[in-house]
């Protein structure tokens, strides 16, 4: 009995040391390089890592689950997907063989699936500091949901809106909202098939805002200005034609009495020559 006890204990061992203790496996961590957003037709290689014992990993698919030992030298678990099609766009989760633990799901998402939306601004892409602008998505394939990329930044917003047309809102612009914006669209019951990126928008932030409420408060002191400058003038015309006036009146009166000076003169030297 003996020998068979010390058998079977060495089997187990070796059947432990082959599959690792799965009780004990911290929660595997599962991405996908070069992202999981990525075009039809294009290759994505998805890594799970977990606890350094494991012996082999297993991936579940759209399509099925398989299994593949560590890679050598990163000890982790490689699954490579060449040429993704529609139907490798889905939820991806890792797991240990004969474990119930696995990783959080991935989401594969494959874009140009459908025709580009359009994307535009309100009131337009340039825009004065502090003011609102909606950048305005739509789509061509009646598809019914919108999301916005901005280059250069991780994430994304997506506007859950039943409307063939998705308006983003972006409060109070400041120069951190300038910047390369593109959307994309896809439909509800696919979520995870988008179409190509709209061709992309520059949105640029300026301090003076180019809108016309703007404009009118800059027009306000001019006209005030100008209608300063009317009323002095006005003023000076004034002044000068009761300048004029006087003036008139003046030698009018002058020689008003020099005529009366010339009749009396005359009148005394008629008397005269009477007598």
């Amino acid at each position: 009995m003996a020998p068979t006890l010390s058998v079977l204990l060495s089997l187990g061992l070796c059947l432990g040391l082959g599959t690792g203790d799965q009780g004990t496996f911290s929660r595997p961590s599962l991405w996908a390089e070069p992202s999981s957003f990525i075009p039809v037709g294009t290759n994505v290689t998805l890594w799970c890592r977990g606890s350094a014992g494991a012996k082999r990993y297993c991936l579940s698919t759209p399509r099925s689950s398989k299994c593949s030992a560590p890679s050598w030298p990163r000890g982790e678990g490689k699954f490579l997907i060449s040429w993704a099609t529609k139907e490798d766009a889905g939820h991806y989760r890792c797991f240990y063989p004969a474990a119930s633990q696995s990783s959080h799901p991935l989401e594969l998402v494959l874009t140009g699936i459908h025709e580009k939306p359009s994307l535009w601004a309100q009131p337009g892409p340039l825009v004065g500091t502090g003011e609102d602008v909606t950048l305005q998505c739509r789509a061509k394939s009646g598809l019914d949901r919108f999301a916005l990329y901005k280059d250069g930044v991780a994430g994304n917003s997506t506007s859950f809106q039943w409307t063939s047309q998705a308006d983003f809102l972006i409060p109070v612009a400041t120069p951190a909202r300038e910047g390369t914006y593109r959307c994309y669209s896809f439909s509800s019951s696919c979520p995870h098939l988008w179409s190509a990126p709209s061709d992309p928008l520059e949105l640029s932030v300026v301090e003076t805002s180019p809108r016309p409420r703007t404009l009118d408060h800059q027009v306000a002191p001019s006209g005030l200005l100008r209608l300063q400058e009317g009323i002095l003038i006005g003023a000076s015309l004034l002044l000068i034609l009761l300048f004029l006036f006087l003036f008139l009146l003046f030698h009018c009166q002058h020689w008003v009495r020099l005529g009366e000076s010339w009749e009396l003169g005359l009148g005394c030297r008629e008397g005269l020559t009477q007598d």
